[in-house]
């Protein structure tokens, strides 16, 4: 039985050719010899210990030679050329043997244990390929599989579908959350734009998740989500334009045009010691009302820390507020999802006070 985890998806080429390359050198290495004598190594309690087991070993059947091949295998460890001959040879000779897939799991954590992570990869997929799920102490020969193949794989196509396979597969046993976040950025990078936010929704679904390495992520998803759905009928294309209409709309005291240009979605206007970047939204928060009642000035030129996607516009001399000096914020959009938006500018928050 196949995985779904790798249904569908594009097979690799080249590798096999390096794989029967490697098998080659493991026979020339061992004499081309099968007999159990090659495997009989170690001190002499080892020697000892593993000339039973084989003995054992030709007279049982069943769970109890899985027992045995496992005991082996674990005797072999130190010499993992010898431990991955012995475990790989069973296999090609037992091919009807229930465990094979987790005596092939043992041969990709061996190859693992030297650092040959091209084999261990190839031995994970082809677990995954060809031979059924098995449970063994507990956890799943498949979920390992996946698990160490998404740490390996550069791939996007790849991992794309070892997402999934965790989530269609082991959905009660991780946190679920995470992998559909991981699996967005997997669509964004190869451009399934639409398949990337439907993910990113559904992490949002899960507010107990946690990015490790973005903190923030819960935020930043909300605002990628909620930017991809709206309209983005504020977005321009020349920030010098955009700069030129809000100055009017300041000077005239014009609600209506600062408005027209002012984000309708992820609108924030905080304080600069405020850590929260979406602390409150454009539906929360009316500029009108401080526009009429003030005579504001602003600086001609953009503050001297804007940069080429990042721009800082001081304003002063609104009334009525703790703070009489406002910034107001603009940035270059990245939408890549839209290339008619994408590098826009859009007018986008405001800090209240000096920068401190």
């Amino acid at each position: 039985m196949k995985s779904a985890a790798l249904s569908g998806r594009p097979a690799r080429k080249g590798f096999p050719v390096l794989l029967l390359l490697l098998a080659a050198l493991a026979l020339l290495a061992a004499g081309c010899q099968s007999h159990r004598s090659y495997f009989i190594v170690g001190s002499l309690k080892e020697r000892r210990v593993l000339k039973a087991l084989f003995a054992m070993l030709e007279q049982e059947q069943g769970a109890t030679r899985f027992t045995l091949i496992r005991q082996i295998s674990e005797q072999l460890r130190a010499d993992p050329k010898r431990q991955i001959l012995f475990l790989t040879q069973y296999v090609e000779e037992h091919p009807k043997d229930p465990y094979n897939s987790f005596f092939l799991a043992l041969v990709a954590e061996a190859y693992e244990a030297m650092g040959a992570t091209p084999f261990a990869k190839h031995y994970f997929e082809r677990i995954l390929n060809n031979y059924p799920d098995l449970i063994v102490a507990g956890g799943s020969i498949h979920f390992r599989c996946l698990s160490q193949l998404i740490k390996y794989e550069a791939n996007t196509e790849y991992l794309i579908q070892y997402y999934k396979g965790i989530i269609s597969q082991f959905e009660k046993d991780v946190d679920v959350g995470s992998y559909y976040y991981y699996l967005a950025r997997a669509y964004e990078q190869v451009g399934a734009w639409d398949r990337s936010i439907q993910a990113y929704k559904r992490f949002l679904s899960y507010p107990d998740s946690r990015i490790p390495e973005f903190p923030d992520a819960v935020a930043e998803i909300r605002e990628k989500v909620a930017f991809y759905e709206s309209s983005k009928s504020w977005a321009v294309p020349d920030l010098q334009f955009l700069l030129s209409e809000i100055k009017t709309a300041l000077s005239r005291r014009d609600v209506k045009k600062l408005n027209q240009y002012k984000a309708q979605v992820n609108f924030f206007a905080k304080f600069w010691s405020q850590s929260a970047v979406y602390e409150n939204s454009a539906s929360y928060f009316d500029i009108n009302s401080w526009l009429l009642k003030s005579r504001v000035r602003y600086q001609q030129d953009l503050e001297e820390y804007s940069n080429p996607r990042e721009a800082y516009l001081r304003t002063w001399n609104w009334q009525y507020h703790l703070e009489k000096t406002w910034y107001f914020y603009f940035r270059k959009i990245d939408f890549p999802a839209d290339p008619e938006i994408h590098n826009r500018w859009e007018w986008t928050g405001i800090y209240f006070g000096e920068k401190g």
